[in-house]
This record gives structure tokens, C-alpha cells and sequence, in this order.
């Protein structure tokens, strides 16, 4: 459980800069604050979705298979 709990914690402060990283990127490229406010607005409610589909998926057997699956796609889309 201990190595777990550091991998996931390694992975999420890697994930945590590419995101904040995301924003500033879109602004040089031209977009504007008030359409990343709106983003943020409309992805609220989404990440509440998939958290209770997340916990559905997970109940089953196998419960970190979702969370495996997930990892795995946001490495391979940061590359």
C-alpha cells in the first residue's frame, strides 16, 4: 500500500504541473481568460460525473483497474 500511495503521489504532482502549464500555454497562443473561464465552468460539473462513475467502476473486482487505465492514457497523452 505504501508504494502505491508514493506512485500515485509522484504521478499526480507530475500531472499537477502539465496542467497548470496547460493554461498559461493556451493564453500565449492566443486565447482569451474569458473562454478558460468558461472551460472551468463547464468541466465542474463533468469532473463530478466522472467521479461517480469512477466509484461504480471501481466497486466491482479489480478496483484499480479504472485508475490503472486512466494513469496509462494520461501518460501517453502528455508524450
Amino acid at each position: 500500500m505504501r508504494d502505491l500511495t508514493l506512485v500515485l503521489f509522484i504521478c499526480k504532482f507530475g500531472f499537477a504541473v502539465s496542467d497548470n502549464v496547460t493554461s498559461l500555454a493556451l493564453l500565449d497562443r492566443g486565447f482569451r481568460k474569458e473562454h478558460l473561464a468558461l472551460f472551468a465552468l463547464i468541466d465542474f460539473p463533468l469532473q463530478i460525473l466522472y467521479a461517480v462513475i469512477a466509484g461504480k467502476l471501481s466497486s466491482g473486482a479489480g478496483p484499480l483497474n479504472p485508475v490503472r487505465a486512466a494513469l496509462h492514457h494520461q501518460l501517453i497523452s502528455l508524450t
